[in-house]
């Protein structure tokens, strides 16, 4: 028969597979540290800007940027639409001038707010 046919004894059951684990040493307790912090800053530095200083700034970028969209991408329309149906001057000249009006419109609501 060969070793792997056969099957172990009651006597082989009873007998433990694994020796008894060996006991751990005592651990000794981690050290304490103390807690070392560095000196608190000042929360206000006297050449910092004041942090509603760049409202105006952010108005003013705003007001360009409304104000030039508008002649952009209306332009750009009217050329797209005076290539697709032939009326050769009037659709880059019609776009220009909505986009013109519109631009316009939208720098006074932003100057508006500014003040």
């Amino acid at each position: 028969m060969a070793p792997e046919d056969r099957r172990p004894s009651e006597e082989e059951d009873e007998k433990p597979q694994l020796s008894a684990l060996p006991t751990s040493p005592e651990v000794p307790e981690a050290p304490r540290l103390a807690t070392v912090r560095p000196p608190a800053q000042p929360t206000a530095r006297p050449s910092a800007p004041d942090p509603g200083a760049y409202r105006n700034q952010a108005l003013a970028y705003s007001a360009v940027s409304q104000f030039v969209t508008p002649i952009l991408v209306l332009g750009l329309l009217g050329w797209w639409l005076q290539g697709r149906f032939h009326f050769e001057p009037w659709g880059v000249l019609v776009g220009f001038t909505v986009g013109f009006v519109v631009g316009v419109i939208s720098l006074l609501n932003v100057t508006n707010r500014m003040s």
